[in-house]
């Protein structure tokens, strides 16, 4: 300690733990030098970040309103954002309400960073941290991430084995795993809940009032998409590498899709609108089954607009198809 510096006591219960989440705004960082000479997107990356906070502060409303669940803080710093949920209790109940509300509030800003132009990577884990608002540490916020650098590997958000084990009784068809285990937020499913539950189906349809607009948020989603691989530097060394993560992102765009469009015993949708209905307030299970019930029929009538959604692989990776072509014929040549 300095001359002159005055000691500041501190609580020895540091750390609490907590649901943490850190994620990374792929692209955001090049954007803000970019934005030096173009006040446009200054303006865009700023209406982006706005738009998130307001998300997040509706979101905390609605499901405090609605369900058990403790306080969080989002901070975001540059191209990182911050989430924490402290767990007050070891009650299971109120870990799992922790849990599911960052993968909602997860994936609205998943959906709402991509309608921008910019899509979100990071990782979900629970463990000690300090949130004293100004001040943010601890071993769970460098684990996540940590994990949100090694793991995530294309944009998404994952859930790191330390919290699935803590909330391995609940039900959570919102989450995902991968062919090598690793889970994460299946967003697009929560974007197409999000949307049923505050599109009010039963009540606008008696009203003669298109109930749905969800469709177009998936085309903007795959316009997104396009638009970013598009706009990849090509003449830069890391571009194949982020266009192969693109390029599984697509891919979990397509397959979701195509759950949608079969339908099926093995697509949850219908468990994770239950799920979240049932957190709402008011909400029989007379009242759950109708929405469920409208919400399916909707589903089938956009079929054909969905498939319209569909990002044409061949087409808009076709570097990385030439890629592998040439890589597949040398080792074809090597061997003969």
């Amino acid at each position: 300690m300095g001359l002159g510096e005055e000691m500041v006591m501190v609580s020895p219960n540091t750390y609490q733990t907590s649901v943490v989440t850190y994620l990374d705004v792929s692209g955001l960082k090049e954007a803000v030098w970019k934005s030096l000479g173009e006040p446009a997107l200054a303006s865009r990356i700023e209406g982006m970040l706005l738009r998130l906070q307001r998300r997040c502060i509706e979101l905390n409303k609605r499901q405090r309103q609605s369900a058990q669940v403790p306080n969080f803080r989002a901070r975001a710093l540059s191209d990182s954002i911050i989430l924490t949920c402290p767990i007050v209790s070891g009650d299971p109940i109120v870990l799992d309400n922790a849990l599911r509300l960052i993968a909602v509030i997860v994936s609205v800003y998943q959906i709402e960073a991509a309608t921008y132009g910019f899509f979100i990577r990071g990782a979900i884990t629970v463990g000690p941290h300090c949130d004293l608002g100004d001040i943010c540490f601890g071993p769970a916020l460098i684990e996540a991430y940590e994990a949100e650098q090694k793991l995530a590997n294309w944009p998404r958000v994952i859930v790191l084995p330390k919290a699935l084990e803590l909330i391995a009784r609940g039900r959570h068809p919102y989450l995902k795993r991968d062919d090598a285990g690793i889970t994460y937020v299946d967003y697009l499913l929560l974007s197409t809940v999000n949307s049923i539950i505050q599109s009010r189906i039963p009540e606008k349809k008696q009203a003669g009032v298109n109930p749905f607009s969800w469709v177009s948020v998936m085309k903007e989603h795959k316009t997104a998409l396009e638009v970013a691989v598009k706009t990849l530097a090509r003449d830069t060394p890391q571009f194949l590498l982020t266009l192969s993560k693109y390029h599984s992102l697509a891919q979990y765009h397509n397959r979701y899709l195509r759950r949608v469009i079969q339908g099926g015993k093995n697509f949850p949708m219908t468990e994770a609108l239950e799920l979240m209905l049932s957190r709402q307030k008011g909400m029989t299970k007379d009242r759950i089954s109708r929405v469920v019930s409208e919400s399916t029929l909707l589903l089938s009538d956009v079929n054909e607009k969905l498939k319209a959604c569909l990002i044409d692989m061949r087409h808009t990776f076709a570097p990385l198809q030439r890629r592998r072509s040439r890589s597949q014929y040398l080792i074809s040549w090597y061997h003969t």
